[in-house]
Parts: C-alpha cells; structure tokens; sequence
C-alpha cells in the first residue's frame, strides 16, 4: 500500500520532503546571467577597479 511504501522511505514529513527537494534543485540549477545584464556588470566592475588603482 502507498502506507507501506510510506514507511518503508522513512516516513518523511512533507517539511522534510520539501527541504529534500529544495536542496536537489538548489545542487541542479545552473544560474546565467542576460548577456546583456553580464555586459553591464563588466563596466561596472571595471570602472570600480580603475577608480581604486
């Protein structure tokens, strides 16, 4: 029965679940910056290093 199976996993609380579930997808997720958003930062980047030379 989905009990039985249940229990057999552990008998994990929908918290605990989540949490699990969270933290895989969290470890998955490959973040990329717009090119253009990527760009942007670049200036902003360099016109900080060259305002502490």
């Amino acid at each position: 029965s989905k009990l039985d199976q249940w229990k057999s996993k552990g008998s994990q609380s929908i918290r605990e679940k989540a949490r699990e579930i969270a933290k895989k997808k969290i470890k998955e997720h490959h973040f990329q910056l717009d090119r253009d958003v990527k760009k942007e930062m670049n200036k902003v980047w360099k016109k900080a290093k060259q305002s502490l030379e």
